[in-house]
């Protein structure tokens, strides 16, 4: 559901060129692409910590099979 900031970026938006508005749009693609690569590297730190700290388990895909069917998920 678009907020009211929404709406407003939007309208301003359709008001420009449109040699600003792809300029815009490629901006807003990067910047997006960006956000995503700091999420993964966070994420990968986390991993790394949970690994140093013992909380991965390690093992085959039958391993995790094995694990995941005596949690009680269906596989």
């Amino acid at each position: 559901m678009p907020t009211m900031e929404i709406n407003r970026v939007l309208e301003n938006f359709n008001d420009l060129p449109l040699d600003e508005k792809e300029y815009v749009a490629d901006l807003i693609k990067k910047q997006i692409t960006e956000f995503r690569r700091e999420r993964i590297l966070q994420r990968a730190k986390e991993a790394g910590k949970d690994f140093k700290a013992g909380k991965v388990n390690r093992g085959t895909v039958h391993d995790l099979y094995r694990d995941l069917e005596d949690a009680g998920v269906e596989c």
